[in-house]
């Protein structure tokens, strides 16, 4: 057996990766598909460093970066992207620049390209450019090399096939890579009961096992020469020195020799960087939240939950819209090389003359869905939220003022604000939390009025149950009832309350009189782990509630009541 390297050695620099991350890269393959668990490190380490190979194996070429929005690739793929990079040893302006002309000292690109912006440029020469799914003309009349698509399950697979005769060119250098042409896709479980395209677990049919077993023999082989090559130059022999770097080279190229048009697929949770997560990471999930979300979103598990058991199961894509974001104002001021905050002024459908409306709820996460009436459409536009730890915190002062940024150039300023009636009773000690988010809409930290005015709409409504919500939603997403308005929700800047509506689980309860009711399974909110408190919780959906359960709404339900209420013989 080989002499291992000894870690302690000052010329030897560590950096941690899981297993998966390095079996990645020591395969290399020419497509290469992963669907990993949350805070498997799919993107800081295994699409970060694999990308940096591509560079080294193919400098100068165009590589392609597809997400499903361009603020969704603005504002988390590249920033992470960016992280796994740092980590590995590059430097921004020495290694790479971000929507900005390169340095003279970097080597160019096989093909000069027209614009930086939104585009990623490498020492190496290589340009990385992004692509959204909701600005399909991004991509068009380019050739490229290499595709890195983020999060396949929100992206469509025939608006992807349309970049795959785009994937060509390069120089002759380029067409010698085993990565030519080839593809990189990464993404949590999909789940199709929520609108997510499954199409990447259609791919593991292309793996040929037995050619990759022989691509990581083949790697392995070339791990061990490497030590021995670092031994030898420790020890200065020149003639192990030679010998090492002779084999060296007769094992890189069987290597990739076998790597050409190889295809690694690999499903794996979320354990497999349980080396780096909390100690009660998996606990606290397991205990707190909707046990069959934990297996899609943890596990990797395909769970398919029946529409009986949804909360609102008549919610489909036609209630969603994708096209909701202007990128003018996005476009200039990266060009000016500002830093770009994202606002209302983003929003194509939103109506600045016109007041806004809101829902309302409060918890260990505070969840503020915006949107407006516009003829017969309740068109959602915004959500917003609070948590106790993380980038949004604050409480319903840190929500009252994300609103004022967010909305800080609309020209109505005025907020019809729906919230739960419950808390009525603690408005005369001013306690109440709809009052609270009130005053900080209407005043900044420093007491001063921002010229918004807040109405809170529910003052002398009664509770609402969860029967009612469910009767109510039911009618609603039908939309059959012309006395009740049609619901559009965007699907960009709304996904929490998405996947809040997608995940929400029907229980029914008998009370003391035997009645059978309906309601929201909501153990999901007791979870520690703040971070996925926002894409497991009832609260965004809670919301919502709020937002639509008003007066005249529910009196549309009168006297033809969808829900059941019934007395077992």
């Amino acid at each position: 057996m080989r002499t291992r390297i000894d870690r302690n050695d000052d010329s030897v620099q560590m950096r941690f990766s899981n297993w998966l991350m390095q079996l990645i890269m020591m395969l290399q393959a020419k497509f290469t598909y992963l669907v990993a668990g949350r805070g498997s490190t799919k993107t800081t380490q295994g699409a970060a460093q694999l990308l940096q190979e591509v560079c080294y194996d193919m400098p100068g070429c165009q590589i392609a970066v597809s997400g499903d929005t361009y603020m969704n690739l603005r504002k988390n793929v590249i920033p992470s992207l960016i992280q796994g990079w740092k980590f590995n040893g590059w430097v921004e302006g020495i290694h790479f620049v971000l929507d900005t002309r390169p340095p003279d000292f970097f080597d160019k690109p096989y093909k000069a390209p027209l614009e930086w912006r939104n585009t990623i440029t490498t020492y190496t020469g290589n340009h990385f450019k992004f692509i959204s799914q909701d600005r399909p003309s991004s991509g068009a009349g380019d050739s490229y090399q290499y595709l890195y698509v983020d999060e396949t399950k929100s992206q469509s697979e025939k608006k992807l096939s349309k970049l795959t005769p785009a994937l060509r060119g390069g120089s002759t250098v380029h067409m010698n890579s085993p990565f030519y042409c080839g593809r990189l896709y990464t993404t949590d479980m999909p789940n199709p009961n929520h609108g997510e395209h499954d199409f990447i677990l259609e791919l593991e049919k292309n793996m040929d096992h037995k050619r990759m077993r022989l691509v990581f023999l083949a790697a392995q082989e070339i791990n061990d020469i490497k030590i021995d090559l670092f031994k030898a130059q420790q020890k200065k022999d020149d003639h192990l020195i030679s010998l090492a770097e002779s084999n060296l080279e007769r094992w890189t190229e069987k290597w990739k020799w076998l790597r050409r048009n190889s295809t690694f697929f690999y499903v794996a949770s979320s354990y497999v960087a349980a080396d780096t997560l909390p100690e009660t990471y998996f606990k606290d999930a397991i205990e707190n939240e909707n046990f069959r979300d934990v297996m899609v979103s943890l596990f990797s598990m395909k769970v398919k939950l029946d529409k009986g058991q949804l909360f609102y199961p008549g919610f489909k894509k036609q209630h969603l819209f994708y096209d909701g974001y202007e990128y003018n104002r996005m476009d200039e001021i990266i060009q000016s090389g500002e830093d770009f905050e994202e606002c209302s002024l983003d929003l194509k459908f939103i109506d600045h003359h016109a007041p806004l409306e809101a829902g309302f709820d409060s918890g260990n996460m505070c969840s503020l869905i915006v949107g407006q009436a516009q003829g017969d459409i309740q068109r959602l536009l915004k959500f917003l939220y609070t948590l106790p730890e993380g980038d949004r915190t604050g409480f319903i002062n840190g929500l009252g003022k994300w609103f004022r940024d967010y909305f800080e150039y609309h020209h109505c300023k005025e907020l019809s604000l729906y919230h739960d009636p419950a808390t009525n009773k603690f408005k005369a000690v001013g306690d109440d939390h709809a009052s609270r988010l009130k005053r900080a809409i209407e005043y900044d930290e420093k007491g001063a009025a921002t010229g918004w005015v807040v109405t809170l709409m529910n003052e002398s409504q009664g509770s609402i149950s969860q029967q009612e919500e469910y009767d109510l939603m039911l009618e609603i997403l039908e939309e059959k009832n012309p006395a009740l308005p049609k619901l559009r929700i965007d699907g960009n800047t709304c996904k929490p309350l998405k996947g809040s509506m997608e995940m929400a689980e029907k229980i029914e309860k008998v009370n003391k009189r035997g009645e059978k009711t309906i309601h929201k399974n909501k153990t999901n909110e007791k979870t520690q782990d703040w971070q996925r408190l926002l894409h497991a919780s009832t609260n965004p959906s809670d919301s919502m509630k709020y937002y639509l359960c008003r007066k005249e709404y529910l009196e549309v339900l009168s006297g033809q009541k969808r829900g059941f209420v019934y007395i077992p013989k």
